[in-house]
């Protein structure tokens, strides 16, 4: 949070001033919002931001976090790249989907086209939940609103260097979960700072909040993998 910041608290709770000027319509303020999201986040401009929160806008966003991949898929078969680095994600759970996935099948565009959204409405809702119950006030649309105008500009970064290794002959596979995880922890980094700013709370009940769901995420993940190779071990020695 910068210096010259000073919201008022009590207990965990944070009020920032939220006067967004409304000259232009909110999707010709995305760019500049993408900017000051990933260079340059505070919880105040999240507030602000989140008052522009309409859902059309989330679903727009939603859909152009969906053909990155594709587009990377695209990229990966026209310069015959088959490596199987994760794809460059700033959520973990999504570069997870990325990578069952892998390709621009019609099966795998259906696949992703259904379970991106799912996702990410599943864990933006653990994560509107927790804040509420920790006292935050924000909305379910201002929540997802503010966490695309992160996730999409770091998945565009992620997509970009990957593309150049890929059209460079550089093997992804080293280079690209090396790349997931430093936009990942950036990415988690703005997701706390967002979720103070969104429901004007401190930086203690924010990290909570976004850190529990990516552990509850990790559990069932890990049950899911035990799961799948306890059966396949079955199924290979019956």
């Amino acid at each position: 949070m910068s210096a010259n910041q000073q919201p008022k608290q009590a207990g965990g709770t944070l009020r920032y001033s939220s006067r967004p000027q409304a000259r232009r319509g909110p999707g010709g303020k995305l760019p500049g919002w993408y900017i000051r999201a990933i260079l340059k986040p505070t919880p105040k401009a999240f507030a602000e931001t989140s008052e522009y929160a309409r859902w059309p806008l989330v679903w727009t966003q939603l859909i152009i976090l969906l053909l990155i991949p594709l587009a990377l898929g695209g990229i990966r078969l026209l310069f015959h790249d088959h490596s199987t680095g994760i794809n460059p994600r700033s959520n973990i759970l999504f570069g997870t989907i990325s990578i069952l996935t892998v390709g621009v099948s019609v099966g795998a565009t259906i696949l992703k086209a259904f379970f991106v959204p799912i996702i990410f409405f599943v864990g933006t809702a653990l994560q509107y939940g927790i804040a509420r119950i920790l006292g935050g006030r924000g909305h379910y649309v201002g929540h997802c609103f503010s966490l695309l105008l992160y996730q999409l500009p770091l998945s565009i970064i992620g997509a970009v260097i990957i593309a150049v290794l890929i059209i460079l002959h550089i093997q992804t596979f080293f280079y690209s979960p090396i790349v997931t995880i430093v936009l990942f922890v950036y990415g988690v980094i703005i997701n706390i700072i967002a979720v103070m700013g969104i429901h004007h709370i401190n930086q203690n009940r924010a990290t909570t909040a976004v850190i529990v769901p990516y552990v509850l995420g990790i559990i069932v993940l890990g049950i899911i993998v035990s799961a799948v190779a306890h059966t396949l071990f079955n199924a290979a020695h019956p």
